[in-house]
């Protein structure tokens, strides 16, 4: 709290906040009342609270006519005079408080709907610039009136750190309030505060230079386990390491939301183990009858080069869908009131509905709700055609509200699973939340010892974690330690599906159980080591061989990296610890085996339904490798390395700049078809931000990329490496269009490609001002292309001839080329251009794809959806949210020199089953504009 705050103020914004809410307060409301009826009363008591009530009653009174006096005194905003054809909007473009007596901003009464022809321009002025708070005016720590907060909470535009929620608009005398004391007061609000999902959240503000983690506060309520990286390790002292495997993804998820929230990130958020597993690495799979393979590396350290790194690294068995086993799960939901964001159960319904798409009659479902109390909303339902349809009516008519009694939903959740036991299948309890339990069973102890016993009866656990603000990570992570399960965080519709469909099998299916690994150094050739994450995972010495001692599952097709950084026998050694000299023992001798063996690989597993385990034991020995030619696998899962231990503050890693995990990570982005590598690299980018001109987003130089292949369900940046070129003879599908009417290239415009068809006549492209133009066939894709006026292959040769050049997306099937205006040097052609992949697979119909060409990131609100577009990267939204009418509310606001402001606000018409592309860029003047397109499909 903001310790200039007048506390009464604070309290009684937040029941203003609150006056919409209905059924979680009026629960909250009845259980305190029920708690005071039942509860014994003294005579001082009763006196007491007759006193309590008379003052609710008068501060009641207060409230009542100050916010009928606010109200009566509230200027309606002047209608802007702006011509119908376009909608200029002059915003408060920050959130800073301003004085009682200044004019609110003109805001639209009625925004523009978007015409429903191919094409819609919409252009706003300028924003007004950002109101400093002024000093020494009386409540410039909170907004100045209500009218200020109201259209602030409309646009849903964030409040920035530091604001106070408080108005000095609005008093109530102290006296009238003495009667709660500090903790009660306190108590009030909190409880308050925890429902209150109509408060805007933070967005993504660009950190200057690296973070500072340590001296960042903790974002709002989130808890998070402690974590104690391992120190340096001498093989004299600790010749084992041990430590238990980790296939969650978590934390990476999670980081990236803070990230790109522009939220401080707490050094125990960061499992760095999380954070290298997230992606996809080939690493060759078992041969034989083996649930997994087993490898160990050795190559030079990137980050200190007379250091060693050696990668542990598992590669499970894949199992195709088909032929997964049969599956009983158990959804649990926690629909309480915490839960009532757009980041939460509407997002969690979304993602339920990904898997419930992914089963069939082979699977049964049941599903169970939790608030203050548990319910059954569908019994176990084998999912045919019939079973399918109730689960997916009973998941749509799930609402939010009440306190969190998880406890009670994970006892009732087991108990159906373990009545429907599978033998040999997917038995499984799928447990939705954001952690915050209340009510019931809250203890993190009481809780892994319920998911303990359950996964003794044979039900795994896997857990997803939603929202922001109080993200009980802690707890749900150390459940699924305890429970054979696993955790992932969904941060949006891409992680979603990404966890159940693209890894469907390895998220459901376990491979093997309880796995350890071992690792023992030979003193003769490790002078000392140190293991890079798992700071929670480690376990005895003793523990490896003893299988009464859980540990991590794997999944189908999981991949498990670890990485040890090595210090080789003749280097300075860093401090491993020391102790005095024993009284009554000599120093044992040092004296080794001879071997060429830098260390022992050993592994323990055990089979899914078995309980005693296997060993696998394998010596890495030889010279080590170049780190640059440890392969992209390597050097990819080193930069996430390097980037959780800048982030977690290890000791060295403060003087290695940023850009020196996008230098080690880059080449690996060539092995990148679902574009994970590319969405790190553009992460990374963005805690230390490079400076980013439209020029840097669209290039004229033929050895740049453009845009590269998508999955077709996020953000594709729009600058990459030069793409590797598809075998000639595949083609593409390819037409163009301009942002501005008139600017066409011209009235004829040719497509030449390189490498084999270099010396052909190009391919007339067809390029205009509407979406629904014609595709024409190119024999060439994934390469080089150059735009001229002729058919002529000469052509490309002559400076006068050529209108652009760019790079065509490899694998794409179709795509769609952007013509912008170059800057007007003499060399360079007089059009940039972007290729868009609009192949039905990455852009189906039904979806909106915005596309930002501007310098600066811009956040989009659909309704209560909300979407951050970073500069020079694109977004699919698959069934974008209509609203009445079928139409879309739509806002959209600029991050600019590290402050948002409001830029656009209109209504789209909605989308139904076609296509709609709406393209940011800077008109003239430097307007933002947005140039919408939209593609009829024939049905």
């Amino acid at each position: 709290m903001n310790p200039k705050e007048d506390p009464s103020d604070r309290l009684v914004d937040s029941l203003l906040r609150e006056q919409n809410r209905h059924s979680a307060d009026e629960e909250l409301l009845r259980e305190i009342d029920a708690k005071l009826e039942a509860a014994p009363i003294s005579p001082s008591s009763r006196s007491a609270r007759r006193n309590i009530g008379g003052l609710v009653q008068a501060a009641a009174a207060v409230l009542v006519a100050s916010v009928g006096l606010t109200f009566l005194v509230l200027p309606r905003p002047p209608r802007p005079d702006n011509s119908p054809a376009k909608l200029h909007v002059t915003a408060e473009s920050h959130l800073f408080p301003v004085p009682d007596d200044s004019v609110s901003p003109p805001v639209a009464a009625n925004p523009v709907m978007a015409p429903a022809g191919d094409m819609a321009s919409f252009e706003v002025g300028p924003a007004a610039p950002a109101v400093a708070s002024p000093a020494g005016v009386p409540g410039s720590e909170g907004y100045s009136s209500l009218a200020a907060k109201e259209q602030i909470r409309r646009q849903r535009i964030p409040i920035p750190a530091g604001s106070a929620r408080g108005t000095s608009s609005m008093r109530v005398d102290k006296d009238r309030l003495a009667g709660l004391d500090g903790e009660n007061y306190r108590n009030l609000e909190e409880q308050i505060l925890a429902t209150d999902a109509m408060v805007p959240r933070r967005e993504f503000v660009p950190p200057a230079g690296d973070f500072a983690l340590s001296a960042a506060p903790r974002p709002s309520r989130e808890n998070y386990g402690r974590l104690t990286d391992q120190p340096w390790k001498s093989p004299w002292s600790d010749a084992l390491s041990t430590f238990s495997i980790d296939v969650d993804s978590a934390s990476y998820t999670n980081v990236r939301r803070m990230i790109l929230d522009g939220r401080p990130i707490p050094a125990d958020a960061v499992r760095i183990e999380e954070c290298i597993n997230y992606f996809d690495y080939y690493y060759a799979g078992p041969e034989g009858d083996g649930p997994f393979a087993v490898h160990g590396n050795l190559a030079t350290c990137p980050w200190k080069p007379r250091h060693l790194l050696a990668r542990v690294a598992i590669k499970g068995r894949e199992v195709d869908a088909r032929s997964r086993p049969a599956s009983n799960l158990v959804f649990l939901i926690d629909v309480s009131g915490s839960m009532q964001s757009p980041d939460k159960l509407p997002l969690l319904k979304r993602s339920m509905r990904v898997l419930l798409d992914q089963l069939d009659e082979r699977d049964h479902l049941g599903m169970v709700v939790y608030a203050g109390s548990e319910g059954v909303v569908l019994d176990p339902t084998a999912l045919d055609e019939r079973g399918l349809s109730k689960a997916v009516q009973a998941l749509g008519k799930l609402e939010a509200g009440g306190s969190t009694n998880g406890g009670a939903g994970i006892k009732r959740a087991y108990q159906m699973a373990s009545a429907h036991i599978v033998p040999g299948g997917v038995n499984r309890v799928i447990l939705a939340t954001d952690g915050d339990f209340n009510v019931g069973t809250t203890g993190q102890g009481d809780l892994v010892k319920l998911v303990k016993q359950g996964a003794a009866s044979g039900v795994s656990l896997s857990v997803l974690g939603f929202g922001t603000g109080n993200l009980n990570d802690a707890m749900m992570e150390a459940i699924t330690n305890d429970g054979n399960g696993n955790y992932f965080y969904i941060d949006g519709d891409r992680e979603a599906n990404r966890v159940f469909q693209q890894k469907l099998t390895g998220t459901l299916v376990t491979i093997a159980k309880d796995v350890k690994i071992q690792v023992e150094f030979n003193p003769g050739k490790v002078q000392a080591y140190r293991l890079i994450g798992y700071a929670n995972r480690i376990l005895r010495d003793q523990d490896f061989a003893d299988d009464k001692v859980d540990a991590g599952d794997i999944g189908a097709g999981h991949t498990v990296t670890a990485f040890y950084e090595i210090v080789p026998v003749g280097l300075p050694a860093p401090d491993t610890g020391s102790v005095d000299a024993l009284r009554y023992q000599r120093p044992a001798g040092r004296e080794t085996v001879a071997s060429d063996d830098w260390f022992t690989l050993k592994l323990r597993y055990k089979h899914p339904e078995g309980e005693v385990s296997s060993l696998v034991e394998t010596p890495v020995r030889g010279e080590p490798v170049a780190w640059e030619d440890a392969g992209n696998d390597f050097r990819f899962a080193a930069a996430v390395a390097l980037f959780g231990m800048k982030l977690r503050e290890m000791p060295g890693m403060a003087d290695l700049p940023w850009p020196k995990v996008v230098e080690i990570a880059r080449p690996a982005l060539a092995e990148d078809p679902e574009e994970q590598r590319t969405g790190f690299v553009e992460l990374v980018k963005k805690i230390a931000p490079e400076p980013r001109e439209i020029d840097a987003v669209l290039t004229s130089d033929p050895s740049r990329g453009s845009a590269g292949p998508g999955s077709g369900n996020g953000r594709h940046p729009v600058s990459s490496e030069p793409e590797e070129r598809s075998p000639i003879g595949q083609g593409i599908l390819a037409r163009g269009v301009v942002l501005m009417a008139g600017e066409t290239p011209g009235p004829e415009v040719y497509a030449h490609g390189a490498g084999e068809v270099a010396g052909k006549p190009g391919t007339r492209l067809q390029v205009g001002s509407a979406f629904n133009l014609q595709h024409r066939a190119l024999p060439f894709a994934g390469g080089p292309v150059v735009f001229t006026s002729s058919s002529d292959a000469s052509s490309i040769n002559d400076p006068s001839s050529i209108l652009a050049t760019g790079q065509l997306p490899k694998d794409a099937r179709t795509c769609t080329f952007v013509f912008l205006p170059s800057g007007g040097k003499e060399d360079e052609p007089p059009y940039r251009t972007m290729a868009i992949d609009d192949s039905v697979q990455m852009f189906p119909p039904g979806s909106i794809m915005i596309v930002n060409l501007a310098a600066d990131s811009v956040r989009f609100e659909l309704e209560k959806d909300l979407h951050l577009i970073p500069s020079g990267s694109r977004e699919v939204i698959a069934n974008p949210p209509v609203g009445q009418n079928n139409m879309t509310r739509v806002t959209a606001a600029e991050l600019h020199e590290g402050q948002w402001r409001l830029v656009y606000s209109s209504v789209w018409n909605g989308v139904g089953g076609d296509r709609m592309i709406q393209i940011i860029h800077r008109g003239p003047g430097g307007r933002f504009q947005l140039k919408g397109y939209l593609e009829e499909i024939a049905r």
